[in-house]
């Protein structure tokens, strides 16, 4: 019984993320809201969005960032390129939805 309990055990810790999805932006902490955008690559799926730099992301796929420029690299890279997350983010006191499809690391 001991070696199952193990090998669950193992299968229970997240896994490493094998092929993370591309984005394209630099991110600063900004508690408690979200990650601001410091800058964007040219080219890149943020840009093809629409993100600037200063943006906020508060929310990915209706996960809160809660201020935590990590947490919200985290949370992207749980997705494949070729998947398109969806972003809540604060412009000019504005909040805005913008979906965003992930590419390959260049």
């Amino acid at each position: 019984g001991g070696q199952r309990k193990t090998i669950e055990a193992v299968l229970a810790k997240p896994e490493q993320i094998v092929n993370p999805g591309y984005i394209g932006v630099t991110l600063r902490a900004h508690p408690p809201r979200g990650a601001q955008i410091v800058s964007v690559m040219p080219g890149s799926p943020a840009a093809n969005a629409g993100l600037r730099p200063g943006d906020l992301i508060t929310t990915v796929n209706g996960t809160p960032d809660g201020g935590s420029s990590n947490a919200t690299a985290i949370l992207i890279d749980r997705y494949h390129p070729g998947h398109t997350i969806k972003l809540v983010i604060i412009r000019n006191s504005e909040t805005e939805n913008v979906n965003v499809t992930l590419s390959r690391s260049p």
